[in-house]
C-alpha cells in the first residue's frame, strides 16, 4: 500500500517497476477521469487491490524471479510535481519471497 496524506491536487497515481540499470517500466495508473488501468502486457499479472488518489495498492500475481525488483508508486500532484515512494520485492531463500516496506513519508 502506498499512501499520500493529502489528495488535494493529485491528478494521477502511477505504479512502475525499477530495474537494476535504473530504467523504469510503467505497470498501472489510476486517475478519476480514466479509473484504474493496467498497462499491457501486465494485465492479469498485476492487479489493483486498492485504487484512489490518496491510497493505492497493487498485487503481482504468480511471482517469479523476473518480478524481483523495486516498485515505485508516484503521485502526480498539481502544481508541485511528482511524489514517489518505493518498496522492493526480493528473493531471500529457496522458497521464500520478501517485501521490504521502508518508512513512507
Amino acid at each position: 500500500t502506498c499512501t499520500h496524506a493529502d489528495p488535494t491536487g493529485v491528478l494521477q497515481v502511477t505504479w512502475q517497476r525499477l530495474f537494476k540499470d535504473d530504467s523504469v517500466e510503467n505497470l498501472a495508473t489510476y486517475s478519476k477521469r480514466f479509473g484504474a488501468q493496467i498497462i499491457d502486457p501486465h494485465r492479469g499479472k498485476v492487479v489493483f487491490t486498492e485504487a484512489s488518489l490518496n491510497s493505492t495498492s497493487i498485487t503481482v500475481k504468480n511471482v517469479t524471479w523476473a518480478d524481483e525488483a523495486c516498485y515505485i508508486c508516484s503521485f502526480n500532484v498539481y502544481p508541485s510535481g511528482s511524489i514517489r515512494k518505493q518498496t522492493c520485492l526480493t528473493h531471500r531463500y529457496k522458497h521464500s519471497w520478501s517485501i521490504n516496506y521502508p518508512a513512507l513519508e
